[in-house]
């Protein structure tokens, strides 16, 4: 179970849900909260859960209660009205790695962070291919085991700090930065006139 408390402090608490689901047959989650920018249904992350065997209800007090005896593979378009959902499409990678047989997720999200999320994944045994097109192809295993991993920069908060810089005429170097994750933003800070640029820190870590 994934408290309220703690869920409405992160929109990405729902993540959670994928893999309970999948690992334990069962997940009771609230909805979740974090950062308010308009309506976010998470009816891709149930359509994608229930196409593979999973059923779901209102369990009281906002929670809802999503169950399965067991997963299969499925073909699953996650395609919404605002186009591929970024953690409905880590929901369903996720559980699909425990279900039986193959899953295809046509719609799913290309962001960087989906896939760091399938490279992690593979080094814990599940076997993903496609991660960073919109379709991804997951052939489900027994069981996952530990592994090492290191998460990619957050972009959001080197985005930021990036915008702040240009904002107040500043100058900032941001270490641990992907730019190649960044195109968008790096692009039209550029337009506008801001200058950025990539360096090469002491361990070769990449810094804008």
């Amino acid at each position: 179970k994934a408290r309220y408390d703690l869920v409405r402090q992160m929109r990405a608490s729902i993540g959670v849900m994928g893999p309970l689901v999948a690992k334990r047959g069962k997940a009771v989650i609230s909805q979740p909260g974090g950062c308010a920018i308009g309506h976010r249904p998470i009816n891709l992350h149930l359509h994608g859960l229930k196409a593979m065997g999973a059923r779901y209800e209102q369990a009281g007090g906002g929670n809802i209660s999503v169950t399965a005896r067991k997963l299969n593979g499925a073909d699953i378009f996650l395609g919404g009205p605002f186009g591929s959902s970024v953690l409905a499409t880590a929901n369903v990678m996720s559980a699909a790695c425990l279900a039986k047989g193959a899953t295809m997720i046509e719609s799913a999200a290309c962001e960087p962070e989906i896939v760091d999320l399938a490279d992690f994944l593979n080094k814990m045994g599940a076997k993903i291919s496609g991660q960073g097109s919109p379709r991804i192809v997951i052939e489900g295993v027994k069981k996952l085991g530990g592994a090492e991993h290191k998460v990619i920069p957050d972009r959001i908060e080197a985005g930021t700090f990036m915008i702040a810089a240009a904002m107040s005429g500043g100058e900032v170097v941001i270490k641990n930065c992907r730019l190649d994750h960044m195109l968008a933003v790096v692009d039209n800070l550029r337009r506008i006139g801001a200058k950025v640029e990539k360096l090469n820190g002491a361990n070769g870590e990449e810094t804008g």
